[in-house]
């Protein structure tokens, strides 16, 4: 026998059963309980499998698509009401219990987290952009500059030690901080938080969480189900006309009887004899109706549904809440993968981390002070401390705090639209190849009128200044002079 041959009450009765069942065994620590009970439906006379369970879950009025609606009186169908939402929980706690177990679920946030989290992560990309924003862009430019350094580093050879190591570090330093790249692991990083937000999948580590509370729940729709139960049963309301009886052809007969009721009566009429579209208010509409039509007292009955409505509506809400379907759908398996990549990226942001401590240790172990101190390395060190404080803070699940003051030297750096104004700026003075090509020739024509007798170091020094200390200046330093 299938689901489609049962009769309504006769369906929910049956589900009624299995959840007590289920209930009086809950304490007995049954291994794989859950999945056995879901194997036990499916299997059972109402053949109800995940994809039947996930229907009446989306919709509780699908309950009329796939069973027969025979007729019975409104305190009873209340009964039946009850029972069934109760029931619906049930299956959904079922389904989530056994996903859960399944599901890979590898760390837990909420939208507050996900939201302070690519705030932090989007701050401290602007922060570190805004103090290399012309090295990112004129990466190029750099790299060319870096050549003809070279170039005419072997163009003169003899510089004196002292200006020949200067030289050196420059040409590494700039090198290494050229390498110093954590924003794109961080960008995605970002992006991947956004993408868990923007879909929603708060709730699915909500439902992971709160499986137990979901069970104890049980014992409180059941206390409730017993008290309106009674009371539906102590005033139970005898009736003569039961409008769902009339034959079809009678129907018109029952409207010339009723005219003060013919709008209603016509109303429900296609629901009536077309019990497929059947909901659980139209249901009660009729009910309603019904009592109009024998004569009985309508604020009785309209008191017995509004009650058990508010239960009803109270364990729907709850089961929209902590939705199982989630995990029957390509959302949950693109959740997953998100999440991985999530780690993922955060496990490249450590060895990123740890590869550009290095550099900068070896940078300050190779060269001296002197030669390093245009670099800010106490910035790079900040910024290398802030990505080790995102990396804890995804893994152990807490808030990120970031005090941006610690960067800023300038109010033109935490207001975007001055910063463009100041980068535009910084543009327009930049070091293009052109007059970079302009200062070399300079100095190559004041080398050849140097005598040959002239010391080295003299050579040295203007190479340093007019070459390496314009680079330095006029590319790298940005900071902008605090107002006196």
């Amino acid at each position: 026998m299938y689901s489609k041959d049962l009769e309504l009450n006769s369906y929910i009765n049956c589900l009624w059963n299995y959840f007590k069942s289920y209930y009086h065994s809950i304490n007995k620590n049954v291994t794989n309980q859950e999945k056995k009970w879901l194997l036990i439906l499916e299997r059972s006379k109402l053949k109800l499998n995940k994809e039947e369970i996930i229907l009446l879950i989306k919709d509780p009025n699908n309950i009329f698509k796939i069973t027969k609606y025979t007729d019975c009186s409104l305190n009873q169908i209340q009964i039946l009401k009850l029972r069934y939402f109760i029931v619906i929980y049930w299956l959904n706690y079922l389904v989530i219990v056994v996903n859960s177990k399944d599901s890979n679920h590898l760390f837990s946030f909420n939208n507050f987290l996900l939201k302070n989290w690519y705030e932090s992560i989007d701050m401290l990309i602007s922060i570190f952009e805004s103090r290399n924003e012309v090295l990112l862009l004129e990466r190029d430019n750099i790299y060319d500059n870096l050549k003809e350094l070279e170039r005419l580093k072997l163009k003169c050879p003899h510089l004196d030690n002292i200006h020949e190591k200067r030289l050196e570090s420059q040409l590494k330093a700039l090198r290494h901080i050229l390498n110093l790249e954590c924003c794109d692991e961080l960008r995605k990083l970002s992006n991947l938080l956004k993408e868990l937000k923007l879909n929603n999948y708060e709730n699915i580590g909500l439902i992971n969480e709160n499986k137990d509370s979901l069970k104890r729940n049980f014992k409180d729709f059941l206390e409730l189900f017993e008290h309106l139960s009674e009371e539906l049963l102590s005033k139970n309301i005898n009736i003569h006309v039961n409008i769902f009886n009339i034959h079809q052809n009678k129907f018109d007969n029952l409207v010339k009887s009723h005219l003060n009721l013919k709008n209603e009566l016509l109303k429900y009429k296609n629901e009536i004899y077309n019990p497929l579209i059947l909901t659980w208010l139209t249901i009660d509409n009729i009910k309603i109706l019904e009592l109009k039509i024998n004569l009985k007292n309508v604020n009785i009955g309209k008191c017995l549904i509004g009650q058990v409505d508010k239960l009803c509506h109270l364990i729907y809400k709850i089961i929209d809440r902590f939705n199982s379907t989630v995990y029957l759908t390509d959302n949950y398996n693109n959740f997953s993968k998100i999440q991985k990549e999530v780690l993922d990226t955060v496990n490249k942001l450590k060895k990123i981390k740890i590869t550009n401590y290095d550099i900068i240790n070896k940078l300050e172990k190779t060269h001296n002070y002197s030669d390093l101190k245009e670099l800010d390395l106490e910035f790079y060190y900040q910024f290398l401390t802030h990505i080790n404080t995102i990396i804890n803070s995804v893994i152990s699940e807490r808030e990120i705090n970031i005090n941006s003051k610690t960067y800023l030297s300038n109010d033109n750096f935490v207001d975007k639209k001055k910063f463009n104004v100041l980068i535009k700026t910084l543009n327009n003075e930049y070091v293009t190849k052109k007059e970079f090509n302009l200062k070399i020739k300079k100095i190559e024509d004041r080398v050849t009128n140097i005598e040959d007798n002239k010391p080295t170091y003299i050579l040295g020094t203007m190479v340093i200044s007019l070459i390496s200390l314009f680079i330095w200046k006029k590319i790298l330093r940005f900071k902008t002079e605090k107002k006196k």
